[in-house]
């Protein structure tokens, strides 16, 4: 009688579990844009893999300093480098948290490099963003004076 009622609970509870586990496992659909964002760390990721590619001959003493408390819509950081005896200033850059599109804030340009579109295809398929949903996320751009 234990076994026959054991039986009649797994099988009334499977079909919550697989809903659940399904909600878990699609975390990209069920949160909002605001929800869906790469962290500081990925940003910095994202980031650090331009500019190596960008300043190869610095590479090695290439640093980034976190300044995203400046706007907390993007990632902005600072990249210096202290290969020279007194430390240079190599950019200042903005990573779109939801995308990882890299602009120069300096020159409010969006900066491309060959493997951009890796990291970009990357973020999208881990968040799945509509066409348009994505298209509108991409279109921002940093505060600073780059509108």
């Amino acid at each position: 009688m234990s076994g026959e009622a054991t039986t009649t609970v797994v099988w009334k509870i499977w079909p919550v579990t697989g809903i659940l586990a399904g909600l878990i496992l699609d975390t990209g659909m069920a949160l909002g844009a605001e929800q869906r964002k790469i962290t500081a760390r990925e940003a910095a990721e994202v980031l650090r893999d331009y500019v190596w590619w960008r300043y190869p001959h610095l590479a090695p003493g290439l640093d980034l300093s976190d300044f995203s408390r400046y706007d907390p819509d993007f990632h902005y950081f600072f990249v210096w480098t202290l290969r020279r005896p007194a430390g240079v200033a190599v950019g200042h850059y903005a990573v779109n948290p939801w995308t990882g599109h890299v602009w120069d804030t300096i020159s409010c340009e969006l900066v491309v490099w060959p493997r951009s579109e890796k990291w970009l295809k990357r973020i999208r398929k881990r968040f799945r963003y509509s066409d348009q949903e994505y298209a509108e996320l991409a279109a921002r751009k940093p505060v600073a004076d780059c509108k």
